[in-house]
Formats: structure tokens, C-alpha cells, sequence
């Protein structure tokens, strides 16, 4: 006994939505409304991490800012328990933003630091390259080392500061610049010289002179002369009287005339 068979119907291909071909045309082609449900499911995830990714963008846009609690100009007073020479000003400028800045007594310097909460932290350090004096070539590196070695703040009064390293010794004590006495105004003379060319000379100190030749800077004391002013360093000599001078580099005699 034959079976007739009917026609044959044609089974709907399964249509598979994913997050790459989901668009607002795509919605219009679905015919087999029950992969709507499936359809809203997935855009409410697509929405869910749009908006988690929106939040973690904005978070990783606002770090934290270093603050210090402690701002200000300071001049240091001791480096290591050693007095800093009067004629040569170290100082530190903090910032409320987490900068600072300051003269080593020859050079300028700039950087990151943040004093907050009893602790001390300075990064990497700008600074410039003039050519220093032995001395004050010397105390720069020993503030400098200093101020890397920071690890903790405190201050004894309000005009008063003090960095101490790891171990609590103190490397840096500091006054408030407010707390200074005013420095006298220093001296500068210019004289040319034969030779030499422009020669410049700074009182720095009670019976102590700078004097700059070129870009070379040397500190010379007075010593007795039987009339006007002889001061005498390592390898020059300089000496004075009314509108002459003198200077001796390295046995080398220059005449100068004052400007």
C-alpha cells in the first residue's frame, strides 16, 4: 500500500545573532520573533560593559595628586650638623602641588617632593651646571645627598623645619624665610683689566671677596697691606686703591682700572 507523501517543508535556518552583527537594521530582518528576547539579553550586556568601561576610563583619568601639608620658603641653616656658609644662601621652596625647588648655594634645582603626614619623599632633580667654587661645590653635593636621603619631616616650632633619613638623624634643619633677619645688600665692582678683560668683585663676607673672571669664581681673604686693600687665594692676588687694582692669576700680573 503506497503512503503519499505531502509537500515538504522547508525548516527556518537558525539565526544566530552575535555582538558584531547586532544593529538597529538587523532588528528589522529577524523574522523568527522569539530571538527577540535573546536579542534585548545580550544588548543589556553590551550597555553593562560600555558603561564599566566609561567608569574605569574616567578613574584611571584622575590620579592622585601629591599634596604637601608643609609649603613655603626655607633656608637651610645645617646640612649633616654642618653650618652653610653665610655667603652662599641654600634654600628649598615647597609647593602645595608636590613640586620643589630651591638654590643649592651655586645652582638652581627643581623637581617633585612631597612633605605630608611626617614623611619626606624628593625625586629626581633639575638643576643647573654653573661652575662652583670648590667649596660650594662640596656643600652642594652634601645637600643634594641630603635631600635624596629624606625619609621623615617634623618641625620643632612653626618657623622651623627638619629632614631626617631612615635611621631619624636629622641631614637638613631649616628656617622659615619669614624668620630671616634681611641680608645686607652685597658690593659689586667691575673693573677691566689688561688681559683679563671684565673682572667682577663681590663682598660675600666680613673681610672676604668673590672675585669672577671669565666663568671662573674664586673666594679671596684680606690680609694686612701698608696702604689700600690686598686680598689674597688660592693662586690670586687682588689689590686696591682708590680707582686701580692689581689682580695676580697664577704669577701673572693684569692692571686694572675701575668702571
Amino acid at each position: 500500500m503506497s503512503q503519499t507523501m505531502g509537500p515538504s517543508i522547508a525548516r527556518p535556518k537558525a539565526i544566530v545573532y552575535s555582538a558584531d552583527t547586532m544593529t538597529l537594521e538587523s532588528i528589522h530582518n529577524i523574522k523568527d520573533y522569539t530571538l527577540l528576547p535573546r536579542f534585548a539579553f545580550i544588548s543589556s550586556l553590551l550597555l553593562t560593559g560600555i558603561l564599566l568601561a566609561g567608569c574605569s576610563s574616567t578613574a584611571q583619568q584622575a590620579p592622585d595628586v601629591p599634596v604637601n601639608t608643609v609649603t613655603g620658603s626655607w633656608r637651610v641653616q645645617h646640612i649633616n650638623q654642618q653650618p652653610v656658609a653665610d655667603y652662599a644662601p641654600v634654600t628649598l621652596n615647597l609647593s602645595g602641588t608636590g613640586q620643589v625647588s630651591g638654590s643649592t648655594g651655586c645652582n638652581q634645582f627643581s623637581g617633585a617632593g612631597n612633605l605630608n603626614d611626617g614623611m619626606a619623599t624628593v625625586g629626581k632633580l633639575s638643576i643647573t651646571r654653573k661652575n662652583c667654587l670648590s667649596a660650594l661645590a662640596t656643600q652642594e653635593q652634601q645637600f643634594l645627598l641630603a635631600l635624596e636621603h629624606a625619609y621623615s619631616y617634623y618641625q620643632p616650632d612653626a618657623s622651623s623645619l627638619v629632614l631626617a633619613d631612615r635611621e631619624q638623624q636629622p641631614v637638613l634643619r631649616l628656617t622659615g624665610s619669614n624668620a630671616m633677619p634681611e641680608q645686607p645688600a652685597t658690593d659689586l665692582t667691575r673693573y677691566f683689566c689688561q688681559g683679563a678683560g671684565i673682572v667682577t668683585v663681590r663682598n660675600v663676607g666680613p673681610q672676604v671677596i668673590e672675585i669672577q673672571v671669565g666663568e671662573k669664581q674664586t673666594l679671596l681673604s684680606q690680609t694686612r697691606s701698608a696702604s689700600g686693600s690686598k686680598y689674597v687665594g688660592k693662586d690670586v692676588v687682588f689689590f686696591s686703591k682708590a680707582k686701580e687694582a692689581l689682580l695676580q692669576i697664577e704669577g701673572a700680573n693684569h692692571g686694572c682700572q675701575k668702571q
